[in-house]
């Protein structure tokens, strides 16, 4: 793997990065083919880092690790909210190497500060990002119903599409090309589709003649329509925005039912824009929770320096309100403090979660008489646990 991390390395040290991206339903899955890659990579960096721990190689440890870190940013500068995704999960990977080197590694002043500096630099503006996946969804569902129900004549006249499976023959007949799909019958099935029998042709003539009836006449009528039905999403990047109110579950179960709309389409695009507003509200938490993990490595390494000066970690979090600037000792998931206990010979460091309730650090309990444990551990985490 030499080859691959010195390759990662040297292109995570460019500071933007900007991938393709399909903006359309139908090819969305296109966008997301990346993602196993970037997985592989950040675990492979992960592990590296530790090895390097292992080995005594402080400098090389951290590089891995804010590698890691830079690889989520590149992520996250891409505008659909699963890059967002994506890009913080490997930024909690980053975090969570960095975390086991202040605490069991050899950590002197001058890899604190150069921690300290990366960590804090990891921004994420909730606002700005939410007004920019918004956009985008917005342009992915006018490109996708535009696809299906308009084209482009001879003379370049925009006009009702005569065939609405125009999109999705032509990226079966990629894929196909691509050799892309392995399942027979779904093989199969895209045959036929691109080269449909007399039937076939007759029922997409019928299909054309239902589109021709619930089409809205044009590309700006249709594009107005997916605006009104977002505009109230925007709501949610406004910082007095109730969090608390969690939408209501959607009451169609899947795009199967969109069926069921007939031809009202400002139902089926009130769908899409529903199903988005539920995603909005688990970004958000994800949003707080990566806050909140970024924010524990930065007291973990306040925790460090106080160690490196007295030969001890600190009775409590107090003993270190000098090291750090004091927003860090908010938990932005409750708006509270974290919970730090010493322990005999280490300590344990977490957040009371979204809940607000110190639950003694555990999460996801599996009793269906307690509630939810929400509990977000920083330290120490499971494998060290495991191993004691």
């Amino acid at each position: 793997y030499k080859d691959t991390i010195e390759a990662v390395l040297q292109t995570t040290r460019i500071e933007k990065c900007t991938f393709p991206f399909v903006a359309n339903l139908v090819d969305y899955n296109k966008n997301m083919d990346r993602f196993p890659t970037m997985r592989k990579w950040a675990y492979l960096f992960a592990a590296a880092g530790n090895n390097d721990i292992a080995e005594g190689n402080t400098n090389k440890a951290i590089e891995k690790y804010l590698t890691v870190i830079r690889l989520g940013q590149h992520e996250c500068q891409q505008p659909a909210y699963v890059d967002k995704l994506v890009g913080m999960a490997c930024e909690g990977l980053g975090l969570g190497g960095i975390n086991n080197l202040i605490v069991l590694g050899d950590a002197n002043e001058l890899y604190l500060g150069k921690l300290e500096q990366a960590v804090a630099e990891i921004k994420h503006d909730w606002s700005s990002d939410l007004t920019e996946y918004i956009s985008l969804e917005k342009i992915v569902l006018k490109n996708t119903f535009g696809d299906f129900m308009y084209q482009v004549n001879s003379k370049g006249e925009v006009r009702l599409s005569r065939n609405p499976m125009e999109t999705v023959i032509k990226q079966s007949k990629e894929m196909l090309d691509n050799n892309s799909i392995d399942d027979p019958e779904t093989i199969e099935g895209m045959k036929k589709m691109i080269h449909p029998s007399v039937w076939q042709k007759m029922l997409i003539k019928l299909q054309t003649i239902f589109v021709w009836f619930y089409a809205p006449s044009s590309p700006k009528i249709l594009s107005d329509l997916i605006d009104i039905s977002f505009e109230k999403h925007y709501e949610m990047t406004k910082p007095d925005f109730d969090w608390s109110k969690i939408p209501p579950e959607d009451p169609y179960e899947s795009l199967i039912q969109l069926m069921y709309f007939g031809l009202n389409i400002k139902k089926q695009i009130s769908f899409f824009a529903k199903a988005n507003e539920s995603l909005y509200f688990n970004s958000h938490d994800i949003y707080l929770r990566k806050s909140s993990n970024q924010r524990g490595t930065l007291l973990l390494i306040s925790m460090r320096r106080y160690k490196n000066a007295n030969s001890r970690w600190p009775e409590k979090l107090d003993d270190v309100n000098n090291l750090a600037p004091i927003e860090v000792f908010v938990d932005p998931m409750n708006n509270s403090s974290f919970v730090y206990k010493r322990t005999d010979d280490s300590f344990t460091l977490y957040s009371k979660g979204k809940n607000g309730i110190d639950e003694g650090g555990k999460q996801d309990s599996d009793n269906e008489d307690e509630c939810m444990l929400d509990d977000i551990v920083f330290w120490p985490p499971k494998w060290l646990l495991n191993d004691n």
